[in-house]
């Protein structure tokens, strides 16, 4: 399947095409979800079911797959697919590299972390990612329409730099 996936998938839109592009970038969303895979004892064990609230598993297996799609016709790209229990973070640390400059690239607050922005940042690709709730980031400036330039520090790091600022 993923062979067959790799062969056929691929973004569609084109110049003028709405929703595709803004300010001359291809929108391009980083996303998770789950899928339902068929009920077969190797593909529970191997990708797991959910657990259902009598304490049961569910009816099938799912996968969890993070994916690059085109914001303006929602074709996906490129995926990486893990088990049930696989982190969003941990699969789109895979899937960033395919980042590429051209693209801005909007993510919600579930994929950020200060190591994954560094690497998605360093591909050249514009992001406009919303940050955790917790993040305390240093005010820069205050900007003409009321957005602020801050800089992120990673955690619990008082000597390492950070790898970007960022338009909040």
């Amino acid at each position: 399947m993923e062979t067959l996936f790799t062969l056929v998938a691929k973004s569609i839109g084109t110049p003028g095409m709405p929703g595709v592009w803004l300010a001359g970038r291809r929108l391009v969303a980083i996303d998770g979800s789950y899928l339902d895979i068929a009920d077969t004892a190797p593909n529970a064990a191997f990708y797991g079911r959910p657990g259902v609230s009598t304490g049961e598993k569910a009816a099938f297996g799912q996968v969890r797959l993070v994916a690059l799609a085109e914001c303006g016709t929602h074709a996906m790209f490129d995926v990486i697919v893990g088990g049930y229990v696989s982190s969003e973070v941990a699969l789109a640390s895979g899937l960033i590299e395919r980042l590429r400059p051209g693209m801005l690239v909007p993510a919600d607050r579930g994929f950020y972390s200060f190591t994954l922005w560094c690497k998605a940042i360093a591909t050249g690709a514009d992001l406009l990612w919303r940050a955790k709730t917790g993040l305390r980031p240093q005010h820069l400036q205050t900007l003409d329409d009321d957005t602020w330039r801050a800089q992120i520090r990673p955690s619990g790091e008082k000597t390492v730099g950070a790898c970007f600022s960022v338009d909040a």
